[in-house]
């Protein structure tokens, strides 16, 4: 086999410039590539670095029409990609390089071998994409959260066998202090020798500062010391002694602790610092490079304040105003000092509070009687636990490996159920699938739940079934949708799974409010139960598709009770949002005469509205778009859509005033990358998805029901 017979027309691909050279390259010179990117990948420490290699070499490979080159290539580093993804983190990195991973993202999702990890990929993504979103929210001047309070952070640059991109992140100390005997001890964790060497002599100068410090605040305090020092993000070595001031401030606020001083000493929150110390207390300087290089991770972190050495600032500073020419409204404050009187005199850098005298007692009398304390705590838990063991009151249904856990208030376990869901205890979906209600008053609450495992049933014509437990695991009744009705298309048959809404109070009378949904054709039915008996109650409104979601609401002024319903229309093939007054629950909802629900009046509704379909879903041959649950939002009722037939990600926000008279539209950023690459690229017609071009073009083909015919959202507003 000669060289012609095994090459491959590819291209060299600069993937952060967005350019590419065609290329010939033999299978062997392939080779060397493989070779050349397992060696750098083990000089790689953090997910950034190894995304920067790995990358292009991906999109070098794909191009291959050869599917084993493909498979045996990118196989061999699957598990270094997907790790690297995971770990990503949008902070301290121009919002412009998370974008790049975004898309990268999106194109392995596409391969074949990636097909298991594509729920994983997609939750990463939308994580990824909400970290950015953040940031570009701070980068346009906006308060965001800042890093956790008080955290000793500094900055830490990566080194890199490429010099032209560094990267790096905000590390952070956690100290404790306890007595020693013998010398003063320093556990530094993650330890090495390399670690001990580069920084030993900036720890020892930092604790005789603050030892001294506090030394002369407190006269009685032990001669020597056991210090953790833990670096919370245990990235690699860390070498220098820049991050002197986070250990000084660090030393002196664990000590006025330890020893329960009048007052205490802390950093001020979303601090970030960078600076030695030397033995008298001054602040000692980095250099123009690397202070440029801390400057610019800073700007990208969610911290507003920076402490440097004073003879530092013009370069931060400098480097500081670049930065802004592309991000003005970020807000970022540089501050230079000289030395440590200097930083514990400044209250915008640091707090210093007189602690309350009463909770300085308690902590002396713990300290002093700690024996008979230990006896009080004690006698508090056990009487803890007696009360514990007698409470069996359900309150809490978890969902964990398909098992549904029902825990009393105190968090112990009453009974398990299998189940079929594949929805996590915190999403919105879970909460369709059980409740946990008191049904007759008497003080104890049973459970309702619904998708239970078709092998745990006695019959399995039962399987769809809503069913009630007592704190037992008894069961006091169960109810399955049988219902058949008749259109032009089908008669759908009568399996159907249970959802649940919400309770119904009703003239001291408790309902349940439920969904029905085909499990194999496009029925949907709005019903009621009695809560005591499980017996259905007068009242069904039918839709064409399947529901995704329902809420119960009331008017504002009224008071009167209705339910917001979010589904997919099979005649229409799109998401609607309908609302139908709850003593209303009768009819069919409006759809195409093919999928009209025969023998049966049309349903009274409040409103119904039809979310578009956009390019990008028809770009992408989605045949509808998909609903993803609707919530109270701040003055108006979210309702999320899905636009993206390759993932289960939420896509536009669509935002329904109270008074249903207004939709606002929210571009979430996984769809925006994705539609914006597509107009980039020239697959789809501008505008651009965030521009007001776009969001007013969506809202122009929203369509509305009104006296019977569908008419423009906007034409009667």
């Amino acid at each position: 086999m000669n060289n012609e017979e095994i090459s491959l027309e590819l291209y060299n691909i600069d993937w952060l410039n967005n350019t590419s050279i065609k290329v010939w390259m033999t299978i062997f010179e392939l080779e060397n590539k493989r070779r050349e990117l397992l060696s750098e990948l083990q000089f790689a420490l953090s997910s950034k670095q190894i995304l920067t290699l790995i990358i292009p070499y991906y999109d070098l490979i794909s191009q291959s029409s050869n599917p084993d080159i493909l498979h045996s290539y990118i196989t061999e580093i699957k598990h270094v990609m997907i790790e690297a993804i995971e770990e990503y983190d949008p902070y301290c990195t121009n919002p412009s390089f998370s974008e790049l991973v975004l898309i990268f993202i999106q194109k392995i999702l596409s391969f074949d071998i990636f097909f298991e990890d594509n729920d994983k990929l997609n939750l990463i993504s939308f994580e990824i994409t909400s970290g950015l979103e953040l940031l570009k929210k701070l980068l346009a001047g906006e308060k965001v959260n800042s890093p956790d309070n008080n955290k000793l952070l500094f900055p830490v640059i990566e080194i890199s066998r490429n010099n032209s991109l560094k990267f790096g992140f905000l590390e952070s100390i956690t100290i404790k202090i306890s007595k020693a005997t013998s010398e003063d001890k320093f556990i530094i964790i993650p330890s090495s020798e390399k670690i001990e060497d580069h920084i030993s002599q900036q720890i020892k100068t930092s604790w005789i500062l603050a030892r001294d410090y506090v030394r002369e605040k407190r006269k009685r305090i032990s001669k020597f010391h056991e210090v953790i020092i833990h670096f919370d993000n245990r990235m690699g070595i860390y070498t220098g002694n820049s991050l002197g001031i986070a250990l000084t401030i660090g030393f002196i606020e664990q000590l006025l602790k330890f020893y329960n001083a009048p007052y205490l000493i802390t950093i001020k929150q979303g601090t970030v610092s960078t600076g030695g110390v030397d033995a008298k207390g001054n602040i000692t300087g980095i250099s123009e490079e690397i202070i440029a290089e801390k400057v610019e991770l800073v700007f990208f972190s969610n911290s507003n304040q920076f402490i440097i050495p004073s003879e530092d600032k013009i370069a931060a500073v400098s480097r500081l105003k670049e930065l802004k020419k592309e991000f003005p409204r970020r807000d970022l404050n540089i501050s230079g000092i000289d030395n440590l009187n200097d930083l514990l005199n400044r209250r915008n850098l640091v707090d210093i509070k007189k602690q309350n005298p009463i909770k300085r007692s308690e902590k002396a009398v713990r300290r002093n009687w700690g024996v008979t304390l230990l006896i009080l705590i004690l006698i508090a838990v056990l009487g803890y636990y007696f009360a514990r063991d007698y409470d069996n009151n359900p309150a809490v249904v978890e969902n964990s490996d398909n098992t549904y856990i029902v825990k009393t208030i105190d968090g112990k376990i009453l009974w398990k159920k299998e189940n079929h869901t594949v929805f996590k205890t915190n999403s919105s979906r879970f909460r369709t699938t059980n409740k946990i209600v008191d049904i007759n008053n008497d003080g104890k609450n049973e459970v309702l739940i619904t998708e239970e495992k078709i092998e745990t049933l006695n019959n399995p014509d039962e399987f769809g079934r809503v069913a009630c437990f007592n704190y037992k695991d008894e069961l006091i009744w169960k109810y399955n949708f049988k219902d058949l009705i008749h259109s032009k298309i089908s008669d759908p048959d009568s399996l159907y799974d249970i959802h649940l809404v919400d309770i119904i109070n009703e003239n001291g009378n408790k309902e349940l409010l439920a969904f029905a949904c085909n499990q194999n054709s496009f029925s949907s039915a709005i019903f009621k139960l009695d809560l005591r008996t499980g017996k259905r109650l007068p009242g069904t409104m039918w839709i064409s598709g399947h529901t995704f979601d329902a809420i119960i609401d009331s008017d504002k002024i009224t008071g009167e009770r209705f339910v917001i319903i979010e589904a997919i229309d099979n005649g229409f093939e799109q998401v609607i949002t309908l609302g139908v007054k709850l003593n209303n629950i009768e009819g069919f909802c409006p759809t195409t005469s093919a999928y009209q629900i025969l023998n049966m009046k049309l349903a009274e509704l409040m409103f119904e509205f039809r979310i578009p379909k956009t390019d990008y879903l028809k770009f992408r041959n989605g045949r509808y778009n998909i609903a993803q649950g609707i919530s109270f939002y701040p003055n108006a009722y979210s309702i999320l859509v899905n636009e993206n037939p390759n993932d289960n990600l939420q896509n536009i926000n669509y935002l329904l005033s109270y008074d249903f008279k207004q939709i606002d539209i929210v571009i979430l950023d996984n769809f925006r990358v994705l539609r914006d690459s597509a107009v980039k690229k020239g697959f789809l017609n501008p505008p651009l998805t965030e521009s007001q071009e776009y969001t007013d073009l969506l809202k122009s083909q929203i369509l509305k029901w009104d006296n019977g015919k569908w008419i423009k959202w906007e034409d009667k507003q």
